[in-house]
């Protein structure tokens, strides 16, 4: 336990060391890429995108990578990272270990109402082609702009959940496909039934009465159907929210292979 404590403590130490520079112009650094996965060029970038992210909508977006967790449970990692950085603030998280391939997001302070655990499930799906392929900037840069959309959503009283989830958009050339499916139904069904068709001749109705075996004696009008209109009562929702006092926060995690 004391050497897990110990690496955990001494890769923290080399993000502060990585960092220290970018301390003195913000008060949080949004990408510490102790993993090496982005280039210069790329982390400035990113860390410029971040930034302006976290000023506009309150609410630091953060990326971790570290190259190993050393034995340790990656959400604790997580967990440790914020607590020793930044405990208290609104903060969603992404952290990636590169020898376990392991990813976790995580929101803490205030940010778990943005990011619930549908939310943050949709997001490692949404990132995980590009984690899986080694396009780690790719991966980042589509991280900060769905946590930017999840937030904005949030903003507006309207946080994502598991029945309101970002839709993905239909390709334009779905439509075709499914037009041309349509037809090619519609055509097999129609000639099928024209061919059943064909041994059935045209006759008049009456042509099937025997002459004196049809006599009305009475006729009466019967109610057979009626139309009831229904509709659903609203269902009653219920939100959590959860807030950080003194102390450390405890952030809601979902993590995952990729």
């Amino acid at each position: 336990m004391k050497k897990r404590i110990l690496s955990i403590l001494l890769v923290l130490l080399l993000c502060f060391t990585l960092t220290v520079p970018a301390f003195a112009e913000s008060e949080v650094i949004h990408v510490v890429d102790a993993a090496g996965l982005l280039t210069t060029i790329q982390d400035t970038a990113l860390e410029s995108r971040l930034t302006e992210i976290s000023n506009r909508q309150g609410t630091e977006v953060c990326i971790v990578t570290v190259s190993s967790l050393e034995g340790t449970i990656i959400a604790d990692y997580s967990q440790y990272y914020y607590d020793y950085y930044m405990d208290g603030m609104p903060t969603i998280l992404l952290f990636i270990a590169m020898d376990e391939r392991e990813w976790d997001i995580s929101a803490y302070g205030g940010a778990e109402e943005a990011f619930n655990a549908a939310g943050r499930e949709y997001i490692g799906g949404q990132i995980l082609d590009s984690l899986s392929d080694e396009d780690f900037n790719g991966a980042f840069t589509d991280f900060a702009v769905l946590c930017d959309d999840f937030l904005t959503k949030a903003a507006a009283g309207e946080p994502y959940d598991s029945s309101s989830l970002p839709k993905e958009p239909m390709a334009w050339y779905s439509i075709f496909i499914a037009l041309g499916i349509g037809l090619v139904v519609a055509f097999i069904v129609t000639g099928s039934m024209k061919s059943a068709l064909k041994s059935v001749a045209m006759r008049q109705a009456a042509e099937y009465v025997r002459p004196g075996s049809l006599q009305l004696s009475r006729s009466q009008d019967i109610f057979l159907y009626r139309t009831v209109s229904r509709r659903e009562r609203p269902k009653e929702t219920s939100s959590s929210s959860s807030s950080s006092g003194a102390g450390h926060s405890s952030g809601n995690h979902t993590s995952g292979k990729f």
